[in-house]
């Protein structure tokens, strides 16, 4: 393969290389999104405390009192699952297609410079020029008798 044709393709990886690189850009994200302020939440908090005094009155013993030990536990967590989930929002995060939490935007292009890497070193294994068949065949001279 001549040395032009050879070239030429480097150059189109190359160019390949160059527009995967702008063309792949992450996407900043932008929130509409306000953060939240603890007051958004005082309120659930002071409820479920207010629920849990309710509950803890009418308990005659250790196992009611486990049970709404429970509830109040749960209630507490879910207002803290919602605070989460409004400051990732707020923040810009997204779900991925895996389920994976993905603050920033996956960067394509990591995989897309590897491909064009792969068909780089393709390419220069394919575009190499190599000696002729006869030359790269080694020869033997048959071996004296008084060897």
């Amino acid at each position: 393969m001549s040395s032009a044709v050879r070239y030429l393709g480097f150059a189109v990886l190359a160019l390949a290389a160059a527009a995967a690189f702008v063309y792949f850009t992450p996407k900043a994200v932008s929130s509409s999104y306000a953060l939240p302020s603890a007051s958004q939440y005082e309120s659930l908090i002071s409820q479920a405390l207010a629920d849990d005094k309710v509950n803890n009155r009418s308990t005659t013993g250790a196992p009611q009192q486990q049970v709404v030990n429970g509830w109040t536990a749960k209630d507490l967590l879910t207002i803290i699952a919602k605070e989460q989930a409004d400051i990732l929002r707020a923040q810009g995060a997204v779900v991925d297609a895996t389920g994976n939490l993905q603050t920033q935007p996956f960067d394509q292009r990591v995989p897309a410079l590897l491909l064009i890497a792969v068909l780089a070193v393709c390419w220069s294994g394919i575009a190499t020029p190599r000696p002729p068949l006869e030359a790269r065949i080694p020869t033997f001279s048959p071996a004296s008798p008084g060897q």
